[in-house]
């Protein structure tokens, strides 16, 4: 690992790999996170570089393991009669080009108004559109009954597309919610939504914080591991 000099700002690689920089005004500590093959460093909004590099050199065997097991996974393909998760089950994927509308949802199956013989560019751009109208509806409706289970109630609800994340909460009580999570299992669509809830009385990742998320949801963190290991899986 080390650090390119150039007149453009800071870059960091590993083993070659470029090392994304992102900084968090609202973020305490520095964390590394492997998505899609791709390496992030998260620093707080003024932390200094170098400590970023102290952290990424004593994760050097973590991220190595981490890389490896993303290669092992298999490739995802988008082609007819593959699988396919939405809300934790796996589905068939099927064109149909004798479809009046864009999809069709049902127990075992998405459909999607395709030739039989579509690509799989055109076929994953497709199920990207029939995933985030599936989102739309889905994720809101899940998050006031969430909302009223545990008492803590946003202004709003929105679905929008992230990279990294999965949710986020805002000023004014906005909470928005990455649409690719609705492929996610049910158990960890509601603890992306009680993380983001709790939010709403603690704008940080303080032991308090991380008491209320337990209070709302006891197995938090086995959620919270599915998403650190499967998360990737759902990124298009």
């Amino acid at each position: 690992m080390f650090r390119k000099k150039t007149h453009q700002p800071p870059q960091l690689f590993f083993e070659n790999q470029p090392v994304s920089i992102r900084r968090d005004r609202r973020r305490k500590s520095v964390a590394i996170k492997v998505t899609d093959n791709r390496i992030s460093l998260h620093l707080p909004w003024r932390c200094p570089l170098s400590l970023g590099e102290k952290f990424l050199e004593q994760k050097q065997e973590w991220l190595k393991n981490s890389l490896k097991k993303q290669l092992n996974q298999p490739v995802r393909r988008y082609n007819n009669n593959s699988q396919q998760p939405y809300l934790g089950q796996s589905l068939q994927l099927r064109f149909k080009p004798q479809l009046t509308s864009s999809f069709i949802l049902n127990d075992e199956q998405i459909q999607l108004k395709l030739p039989t013989d579509s690509d799989q560019r055109i076929a994953k751009n497709k199920l990207s559109e029939a995933y985030q109208t599936l989102a739309t509806d889905y994720l809101p409706q899940r998050g006031w009954q969430i909302a009223k289970k545990t008492g803590l109630m946003p202004a709003r609800f929105r679905v929008r597309y992230y990279k990294s994340r999965w949710g986020s909460c805002h000023a004014g009580g906005e909470i928005r919610l990455n649409w690719q999570l609705v492929q996610a299992p049910i158990s960890v669509i509601d603890y992306v939504l009680i993380h983001e809830l709790c939010h709403l009385q603690e704008m940080n990742h303080s032991p308090a914080f991380w008491r209320l998320v337990g209070e709302q949801m006891p197995d938090f963190k086995i959620q919270r591991q599915w998403l650190k290991q499967q998360g990737h899986t759902l990124l298009f």
